[in-house]
């Protein structure tokens, strides 16, 4: 799989920046560190902007909404659980709200264990539309993957 640059982002500072959430977050406010730093990454990616706030019709507060709405997304981390039946629910859950949104460009960001979104899409790519993504973004190393081309 290709790695997306980050032509403007500077590494260095992108991972300054994550340590020093990490350091000052408990264990239990990483996926909200991880959600800030996606937000950065991705607004950078699509040379736009990104709030966390609801779009039209759909009752749900997505983590990444253009100020025009067109690009949605959500920021998602998981790591390895005994039971990861609840996390494929949940993956389908986000896919189908995402599905329902007026957006041109829809996409989630996996963190954490990679095989997690790539066992799921093994199973239910065929389901999916053609104009949402899958992206595996490492914090440490700053490399932007999508799964699902």
């Amino acid at each position: 799989m290709d790695q997306i640059p980050s032509e403007k982002l500077d590494p260095e500072n992108l991972k300054q920046l994550y340590d020093e959430l990490y350091e000052k977050s408990a264990p239990r406010r990483l996926p909200k560190t991880f959600e800030f730093v996606v937000r950065k990454r991705m607004s950078v990616f699509f040379g736009t902007s990104f709030e966390e706030k609801q779009v039209v019709n759909v009752p749900k507060k997505f983590d990444m909404v253009s100020s025009d709405g067109k690009i949605v997304g959500e920021a998602k981390r998981y790591t390895r659980t005994k039971n990861n039946s609840g996390i494929t629910s949940t993956i389908a859950e986000y896919v189908w709200l995402l599905e329902k949104t007026p957006g041109e460009k829809k996409f989630i960001v996996f963190g954490g264990e990679r095989e997690i979104p790539e066992k799921w899409l093994k199973k239910h790519r065929h389901l999916l539309d053609g104009n949402l993504s899958f992206y595996f973004y490492d914090m440490e190393t700053d490399v932007l993957e999508e799964l699902n081309k």
